[in-house]
């Protein structure tokens, strides 16, 4: 009795709590009532408290670019001797920027010299390589940060080759022979020179003299010699080349013929006459010919009671 009395409340319960239960389906009212209940236990969609909008990539400072290479390492290529300096890059967007803040040739110094983090490589001859420094930022709060400086190179260099010296002689085996004696050159042969006098006499037998005493006016035989180095010796023909005399027979002739001729002047007192003789003399088989003077005075002849 009390279940039954339990499950008819809950019902009556029920149909109070439901207003379509009182209307009439087929009415507008009912219907309205139908509508207007339907919105109200249809729950309102919430509204999402922030809805992300389009990314939007940032605006590039002057110079700047987004980096899409990145620096790996600096590489060194040698083909015989060239050399060639270059950085090595991989494709990559880390979402940074870059730009170029200075561009150096070989040996050039820059202001960024010592800042990049990877350095500046140097030559065989101690210069510099040629590059370019970039500068990477990235963007906080709207402002550019810069964080690093890197060098990327860009050069080449021709090696001299290196000269060796040239090998030196192998030094020759010390010789066994013995050392020549030092010979003096031959002695030119120069031809002597002798020393010619001509002289006379008035005898073949008598040694000749270079002077002699006449008288005035008398005829006088005289035979024409040659002293050699002071040796008497024949002579092959002789010749009269001057002189104040008067001849009486040939001026020249053979060395047996006599020269004759006389004086008609008396020399003054301290003067005499000369009498310049040729003679052709042999010496050592060859023909020697030479001039002297013969000095001949003039005397008074004696007067005859």
């Amino acid at each position: 009795m009390i279940g039954r009395a339990l499950a008819m409340l809950v019902t009556a319960a029920a149909i109070a709590a439901s207003p379509a239960f009182a209307c009439d389906p087929y009415s507008d009212d009912c219907r309205r009532w139908r509508e207007d209940a339907t919105w109200e236990l249809e729950p309102s969609p919430q509204e999402p408290l922030w809805e992300p909008g389009p990314v939007l990539a940032p605006i590039a400072a002057e110079g700047l670019h987004p980096v899409t290479e990145v620096y790996v390492a600096d590489i060194v290529r040698v083909a015989g001797p060239l050399i060639t300096y270059g950085t090595e890059t991989v494709s990559e967007t880390p979402g940074t920027y870059a730009r170029v803040v200075d561009t150096v040739g070989t040996g050039v110094a820059s202001a960024y010299d010592g800042t990049a983090f990877n350095g500046r490589a140097a030559l065989d001859d101690g210069r510099s390589v040629a590059g370019a420094y970039y500068e990477s930022f990235v963007l906080s709060g709207g402002t550019f940060v810069p964080i690093s400086v890197v060098f990327f190179q860009d050069d080449s260099f021709l090696r001299q080759p290196v000269r060796q010296p040239a090998p030196s002689p192998a030094p020759e085996p010390a010789s066994t022979k013995l050392p020549m004696a030092a010979t003096s050159p031959a002695p030119l042969t120069v031809p002597r020179v002798p020393v010619i006098r001509a002289g006379v006499s008035t005898s073949p037998l008598v040694e000749p003299r270079t002077e002699i005493e006449v008288l005035r006016g008398r005829a006088i035989r005289l035979w024409i010699r040659a002293a050699v180095d002071g040796v008497t010796q024949p002579v092959g023909s002789w010749q009269i080349r001057s002189g104040d005399h008067v001849a009486l027979g040939p001026s020249s002739g053979d060395g047996d013929d006599p020269f004759i001729a006389r004086w008609d002047v008396v020399t003054p007192p301290g003067t005499a006459w000369t009498l310049a003789v040729e003679t052709t003399t042999a010496v050592d088989g060859l023909p020697h010919v030479s001039v002297s003077e013969v000095i001949v005075v003039v005397r008074s002849p004696a007067l005859i009671r």
